[in-house]
């Protein structure tokens, strides 16, 4: 027994002297692991969930009837929790929707194209030259017809509101507005969601009849935050090109696109969602690594972005020689593509640091690059915080993004993205130091959490190719 206890001793004192020698490295720290409680949820969505059968075109038209559980719950297991049906719109395949949605444990905005759908409303609207007084009028000579309908995809319980519109110009405003005052005034419990265009959208598309009065792509988002006031702000933004050469590029508007939107819900104090590119059309190339789909995720994600959603999960049920369509998440079949394990991994990490995430507001981003090149995507983010509090130096041999974000007791938190194209990954070397107050941060690495006691208040961390890393400084 002694030479046992001799030998503990022994082994006690070499980790006690390697800890020592070891400490010029961060490392872990006694410090306590915050904990964070939230009754909000990090959205995850798509467009084009299983289709119905007899929806697909051309080639594709007669296609077999994949709503069924199997394909529902091969779609939530990727990560989703909200559907957005945007084929199959009577009544009746609405409510089969829902109820897939139900046995699964999903979530699901409605799109009713129907006669006394929104979206017919609205476009019946605006052709006639309809104002907010005479749209709402005209909902309420409806409201029977209307009610009949939602009050049918209300006794599901994933039944989380209604898809009202996609990518609406400015002519749309009142109509839009209108619909909305009128569903959220029967309906206050329930979503009311439309998509706006990105910055890349023609201006007509934008501004319709006021295109060539002098309005900027900012104008087109601010119009539609203050005239309609939606509780969501959502755009989309395919990012990931073909470039003349055959090989990838990623469009230098995107951050731009982002900050845009950060800013005005920032203003008007709702989320933002955002949709993402999870398949090949026209010149936007298929994602196929995870690098890929994680660079888009993450630095959405260091611009408070509060949801993702994929265009799209299951492939169009067309023939790739029209628009190119090809390659989603999974095949016309349902057959699972290699992506679908990639965007489950990064579903899983930003699920697992939602209630951390969902907890701290956006506060402002500052770019860093490299001392390689000038990044033209940095320089459209116009606005950029002058300094991030609590970090008093930044050092970096890759590009980042550093997101800033603030909870109601002032405290901060920090995504840091690793912001290099993720075509030919690269790893990003950053270095972090604290002001003196900060001895210990807790950093959450790709879902994981880990505490790390720094050492002259300095953090390191080796942040891969497309991913970003959340960090909390702890007192």
């Amino acid at each position: 027994m002694k030479g046992k206890k001799k030998q503990v001793a022994l082994l006690l004192s070499l980790i006690m002297l390697m800890t020592m020698v070891c400490g010029c490295a961060d490392k872990a720290t006694s410090a306590e692991m915050p904990v964070y409680e939230t009754e909000e949820t990090f959205v995850i969505g798509n467009w084009g969930v299983p289709p119905h059968a007899n929806t697909g075109y051309m080639e594709y038209a007669n296609n077999p009837d994949y709503c069924n559980v199997e394909e529902w719950t091969k779609m939530k297991d990727c990560g989703f929790n909200l559907a957005i049906p945007t084929l199959g719109t009577s009544v009746e395949e609405i409510c089969r929707d829902l109820e897939m949605a139900d046995e699964v444990g999903m979530k699901l905005y409605v799109r009713d194209q129907t006669d006394v759908g929104f979206e017919t409303i609205i476009k019946y609207a605006q052709s006639m030259g309809y104002d907010y007084d005479e749209t709402f009028a005209l909902l309420e000579d409806k409201a029977v017809e209307i009610k009949k309908n939602i009050d049918r995809y209300k006794e599901y319980k994933s039944f989380m509101g209604v898809n009202v519109y996609d990518e609406p110009s400015t002519d749309y405003l009142d109509a839009i507005s209108a619909c909305q005052d009128w569903f959220l005034k029967y309906y206050p419990d329930y979503d009311f969601y439309f998509a706006l265009l990105p910055v890349y959208a023609r201006p007509i598309q934008l501004f319709g009849a006021s295109d060539g009065q002098g309005y900027t792509y900012p104008d087109y988002v601010e119009q539609f935050a203050k005239i309609v006031n939606p509780p969501v702000l959502s755009y989309d933004h395919y990012p990931i090109l073909r470039d003349y050469d055959g090989g990838a590029y990623v469009k230098e508007d995107f951050l731009y696109n982002l900050n845009v939107f950060a800013k005005q819900a920032q203003k008007s104090k709702v989320p933002v969602y955002i949709y993402l590119q999870t398949m090949g059309f026209f010149e936007n190339l298929p994602i196929t690594t995870y690098e890929e789909f994680a660079w888009q995720c993450y630095t959405s994600l260091a611009f408070g972005v509060k949801g993702i959603m994929c265009f799209q999960y299951w492939t169009q049920l067309q023939d790739e020689k029209y628009n190119n369509v090809r390659d989603g998440i999974v095949d016309r079949d349902g057959t699972i593509t290699p992506l679908y394990y990639e965007v489950q991994k990064v579903f899983n990490e930003i699920k697992a640091m939602e209630d951390v995430y969902l907890h701290y507001q956006w506060d402002g981003v500052k770019t860093y690059e490299s001392s390689r090149s000038v990044n033209e995507m940095f320089a459209q983010i116009y606005d950029q915080l002058d300094a991030l509090h609590s970090i008093t130096k930044v050092e970096n041999d890759q590009d980042i993004i550093i997101g800033q974000f603030t909870d109601e007791d002032d405290n901060y938190a920090y995504m840091v993205t690793n912001a290099t194209e993720p075509f030919e990954p690269e790893i990003a070397n950053v270095s972090l130091t604290f002001d003196k107050d900060c001895d210990a941060v807790m950093v959450i690495k790709k879902g994981e959490r880990s505490m790390v006691e720094l050492k002259d208040h300095v953090l390191k961390m080796e942040i891969g190719s497309g991913e970003g890393y959340f960090v909390v400084p702890v007192k």
